[in-house]
């Protein structure tokens, strides 16, 4: 080592400074009488353990010097991290809040979609109301349309004169009026009594409905009031080719009917004996 390094070691540590001083200083006066006595290589002797202590000291600091800059190498690095880690937790905090301002929106939009749910679930339940309310007045109206639209083609070519509209409400105007329901009892009648067409119970059935929506248009006409096992009364009633010659009712085939404000009867009920 040079003097020039000595010299910066002298002003890094002062620690050494002040070693180097005590080492340096002037002696007691025993010192000196000792001297005085001490041969001439006992003193070299202290210089070259003092020289050495402080090549110790010179090599302790350069240790320490390294060491120092090994941590600050460290320091460096834990800055580092630290500054990373603070852009680390500043990014999620704005994530966090980028996150909760959609949560928030997510969560107004499901009060909204309950809400619309909840309304929607109403409308339904007010429609099912209503759907069941129609089906209720019109189900049977429906049902005996399409039993009109199921017979054969021969048949509603037969009867195109009493159903001039063949849509539903075609089929229930056309039948409700007073010309046409007897006009349409008069073809089932001879249908019945012919025994050639294969369609006679559901002209039947159809004949039935209509004449109940019928006597809504007309309350004082009625069906007329026939029972089974009652005496046949060749002015009340009329039978069919296949029955007895004479006398009880067996069954009711085609409902007749009567005005009851003057108690006439208008058509005979078909039986068969």
């Amino acid at each position: 080592m040079d003097k020039k390094d000595l010299l910066k070691l002298l002003t890094k540590d002062s620690e050494l400074r002040q070693l180097i001083r005590n080492i340096v200083a002037e002696p007691s006066d025993s010192e000196v009488a000792a001297s005085k006595t001490e041969p001439a290589h006992a003193s070299q002797a202290h210089i070259s353990q003092q020289a050495e202590k402080i090549d110790a000291l010179i090599e302790q600091n350069k240790q320490l010097t390294e060491d120092n800059m090994d941590l600050k190498k460290v320091i460096e690095k834990f800055k580092t991290l630290f500054s990373n880690e603070e852009q680390t937790s500043q990014a999620l905090r704005e994530t966090r809040t980028v996150l909760e301002q959609r949560l928030s929106t997510l969560e107004q939009d499901l009060k909204n979609l309950k809400h619309a749910k909840q309304q929607s679930e109403q409308q339904l339940t007010h429609c099912q109301s209503d759907l069941a309310h129609y089906q209720q007045q019109f189900q049977a109206d429906v049902t005996h349309y399409e039993l009109f639209n199921g017979l054969s083609a021969s048949t509603q070519r037969s009867i195109a004169g009493i159903f001039k509209d063949s849509s539903l409400p075609g089929f229930i105007a056309c039948g409700v009026q007073d010309r046409n329901i007897d006009s349409f009892w008069q073809y089932i009648k001879t249908q019945v009594i012919e025994a050639n067409n294969p369609d006679s119970d559901v002209l039947i059935r159809l004949f039935d409905f209509l004449f109940g929506r019928y006597t809504y248009a007309y309350p004082h006409i009625k069906k007329q009031t026939v029972a089974i096992g009652e005496r046949f009364d060749p002015v009340k009633h009329i039978k069919t080719p296949n029955s007895a010659t004479s006398g009880t009712i067996q069954a009711i085939i085609l409902s007749g009917w009567e005005n009851t404000n003057n108690d006439k009867l208008i058509r005979p009920t078909l039986v068969r004996l």
